[in-house]
């Protein structure tokens, strides 16, 4: 990761003119469901 990724990323850091006008802030949240039985639906236990 750190002689690939890193490297791509200050790159593009420093050529991207966007950058100068906007603040990068991430999140996310994910809900995976679990395994199906005969008969369920996918994410089923999720709702019941």
């Amino acid at each position: 990761m750190a002689r690939q990724f890193m490297p791509i990323q200050r790159r593009l850091d420093e050529l991207d003119l966007l950058n100068k006008w906007t603040v990068p802030i991430g999140s996310a949240e994910f809900a995976v469901a679990g395994g199906v039985q005969e008969g369920e639906v996918i994410a089923q236990a999720l709702f019941s």
